[in-house]
């Protein structure tokens, strides 16, 4: 072997020495590695890609409100960034999966919504919308991460209450003003009614035709068919220890217009949701009752009145079951809802120097409130929760002197005070206001999202 060939011999073996082996055979052992020489490898880890967006968007057909919709299994949403002189964006809260934003348009121009999603205290998504308010106050989107969709309905029911009407229910308030026997007397009649009879004996306290004007009104509020069904006049009714009516028609119709009467109760309280609260189920109630109902001026504006009329039009049964009547009918009917919702109230009455009126007074979170769904009727909400002092004011004039419920005057002054829902009327005007109530925030918002009120709060 020449000594060019040894040199390149010896080479290999020392290649071949120096690379590593599949298995070692050395044991491991528990003392600590020595420190690792630098590298010139990186060794941060390179951030992660930002996962896309899961969820949608939904422009309703006016362009009035875009209603954006991502998923909660991603992360808890939130709102980044946006030209507030643009758009107004609020979040709606989580329901069924997604969170939901309401985007609804200031002023014509263009501008982005950027939403960020953060998971264990990292930013793990964004979604942007690129949106443009045109010359009529329309919204478009120009582009977006998540594609158009529809949003879930958080104002639909899903959790439906378990009713059943129950007309011996009787507001604590209609207690507190006729007596505990008032009321106990008037269930008895109810029960009496609803078993086909036509008397029942009672011991009146005091003058017997103004006792049974109070078991009247306790019988108005507490089952508006009776005063509809039968021909109960409180200055005859009393006679030989007994009131006495009769019915207008046969049984077989009466039963069917009580089964009338309570399918349409039903319908209006299906309306809340488990999930409300007091003040939620009070403002659905009030919209159920006057968004799709008109006030009677034929009736009104006539002196020539049938004695059916006489009965029937200011009847809170005809507010409910024909959606139709005059103020007492629904002052009247908003009781009844209230009463078997379990919020109290009772009807009052006052005069201003134009008319007499009457509306409802409303006990919501211990305090009183009055509501007067006559003149919200098409779906308002301006005359909702207003202070004696409003009655008296700027909604209507009314004299305080002449509250009145069932023969008693009443001093409310300084008792229906309560400014909470001050806001509603400042913000909103007369008539419909686009009420939609969020059942898993407790939101309401009116006039297309453009204003909202905590129920809640």
């Amino acid at each position: 072997m020449n000594r060019k060939l040894f040199c390149i011999f010896v080479a290999l073996i020392f290649l071949l020495a120096s690379l590593p082996l599949g298995c070692s055979g050395n044991r491991p052992t528990d003392m600590p590695s020595a420190e690792p020489t630098s590298s010139l490898l990186p060794t941060v880890t390179p951030t992660p890609t930002e996962e896309k967006p899961i969820g949608g968007y939904e422009l309703d057909d006016s362009g009035d409100v875009l209603t954006v919709f991502l998923s909660t299994e991603q992360g808890a949403w939130t709102i980044e960034s946006f030209d507030s002189a643009v758009i107004d964006v609020k979040s709606k809260g989580a329901f069924s999966g997604f969170t939901l934003f309401s985007v609804t348009p200031i002023e014509s121009g263009t501008c982005a919504l950027l939403l960020s999603c953060e998971t264990d205290g990292q930013i793990s998504s964004h979604c942007k919308l690129e949106l443009f308010v045109n010359e009529a106050y329309s919204l478009e989107v120009m582009s977006s991460d998540v594609e158009l969709g529809s949003a879930p309905d958080d104002t639909k029911v899903t959790e439906p209450i378990d009713f059943a009407i129950d007309y011996t229910k009787y507001p604590e308030m209609l207690k507190d003003y006729l007596g505990e026997k008032v009321v106990a007397d008037a269930q008895l009649v109810i029960n009496a009614f609803l078993n086909g009879e036509t008397s029942v004996a009672i011991s009146p306290v005091g003058n017997a035709s103004g006792y049974a004007n109070s078991v009247s009104c306790a019988l108005n509020l507490m089952c508006p068919p009776f005063e509809a069904l039968t021909d109960y006049n409180s200055l005859t009714a009393y006679s030989s220890g007994k009131l006495n009516w009769s019915f207008l028609g046969t049984w077989e119709e009466t039963r069917d217009a009580l089964s009338d009467f309570e399918a349409a109760v039903k319908g209006i309280m299906a309306s809340i949701d488990k999930r409300d609260c007091e003040t939620a189920k009070a403002m659905l109630l009030y919209s159920e009752l006057t968004k799709d109902s008109y006030y009677d001026y034929a009736f009104s504006e006539s002196n020539n009145h049938t004695p059916e009329q006489e009965r029937l039009v200011p009847s809170a049964y005809n507010a409910i079951i024909n959606r139709s009547g005059i103020c007492t009918a629904f002052a009247q009917a908003l009781t009844f809802l209230y009463t078997q919702a379990g919020i109290d109230s009772i009807p009052v009455s006052g005069d201003s120097p134009e008319m007499f009126h009457m509306w409802t007074m409303v006990e919501l979170g211990g305090k009183l409130y009055f509501m007067d769904p006559t003149w919200d009727l098409g779906g308002g909400f301006k005359y909702f929760g207003m202070t004696a002092d409003d009655r008296c004011g700027w909604a209507g004039g009314f004299d305080a002197s002449t509250f009145y419920f069932c023969g008693q005057t009443l001093e409310l002054r300084s008792s229906v005070i309560s400014e909470r829902f001050a806001v509603l009327h400042d913000s909103l005007d007369v008539g419909g206001a686009d009420f939609k109530l969020f059942h898993s925030t407790q939101l309401a918002t009116f006039c297309n999202g453009a204003f909202s009120f905590d129920c809640a709060g």
